[in-house]
């Protein structure tokens, strides 16, 4: 019985390698529900040469097949392939939320000397969109590499989105154009959905805004646009100046624009620096040396880690 059971794997491997699409997806699912571990080599190379039917099959089944394939998934995110990298991100949303948890521990971890599998890792995490995982998002706003922490920004931001489209739906009982026609009938509405489901993305967002890098922040500004968002704090305010690059708005908010200006003085981007330097020097001038560095304290006091 286990060398016929053997047979049938093996057979099903060649199938899913060489069969017609039909024969392709039966292998697949015969893989996917063996149980063996080393299914998973071959249902992910199918992910990218078994053809978008075999490769649908290839998901289901390596989702069905469990920890093993999410492991082997894993690694496939370290992989130098775009292509491989992009196969193995696209199969792990289907794992759905039970993949949240390890995904944010992969970033930690196994994926903490690859930006690119953690770049993959935080699209993830976004497609699985719901507001619990923006904790898990929040940690990848620090990342090392700049590029990982504006996926995380825009993989919030779209959580957020979701969650007020899906929301403004169900209490205005209306079609979908209705909805975004005009901000005076969806305005309220959209408010209140932020209140009850989306502010958690709205905190990391804005919290977003005081990053020390520019195209971090810049990249939460944008996202708090879409929001129809305001800044309600002083501090806020001078860091969303900040971010947009209208640092005549951030000279106006007065002492308490020095935490984000102090950081954007030291963007990678020339231009940038020499503007900020210019409204930091501002800024001293009208509230005075004291009043700057005392704010600058309690700015670095909140600023993230």
């Amino acid at each position: 019985m286990r060398a016929d059971s053997t047979f049938q794997f093996w057979l099903d491997v060649l199938k899913l390698k060489y069969g017609s699409p039909k024969a392709g997806r039966e292998a697949a699912a015969r893989l996917g529900s063996s149980g063996r571990p080393r299914a998973a080599r071959p249902l992910i190379r199918a992910l990218r040469s078994g053809g978008a039917a075999v490769g649908a099959s290839a998901r289901q089944a390596l989702v069905k097949l469990g920890g093993a394939a999410f492991a082997a998934l894993l690694r496939e995110l370290q992989s130098a392939s775009a292509q491989r990298r992009e196969a193995a991100a696209e199969a792990l949303q289907g794992f759905g939320a039970a993949a949240a948890g390890p995904l944010a521990r992969a970033l930690r971890t196994s994926l903490s000397g690859y930006p690119e599998g953690r770049l993959g890792a935080v699209k993830v995490l976004g497609f699985i969109g719901n507001v619990d995982t923006v904790a898990r998002l929040e940690a990848a706003l620090t990342d090392p590499d700049v590029t990982v922490g504006v996926a995380a920004v825009r993989a919030i931001g779209a959580i957020a989105r979701r969650a007020v489209y899906y929301l403004t739906w169900e209490e205005a009982r209306g079609e979908p154009q209705d909805l975004w026609q005009g901000r005076i009938r969806a305005g309220g509405i959209i408010q209140r959905a932020m209140g009850r489901l989306a502010q958690p993305t709205l905190r990391a967002l804005s919290a977003a805004l005081k990053n020390p890098r520019g195209a971090v922040g810049t990249a939460a500004a944008r996202e708090l646009d879409g929001l129809y968002w305001l800044p309600s704090t002083s501090v806020l305010w001078a860091a969303y100046s900040v971010a947009k690059g209208d640092f005549e708005s951030a000279v106006e908010c007065g002492a308490c624009a020095a935490g984000p200006l102090w950081h954007a003085m030291e963007d990678e981007t020339r231009d940038r620096r020499a503007e900020a330097a210019k409204a930091f020097a501002k800024i001293q001038g009208r509230a005075g040396k004291t009043a700057v560095e005392s704010a600058l304290e309690e700015y670095r006091k909140g600023e993230p880690a």
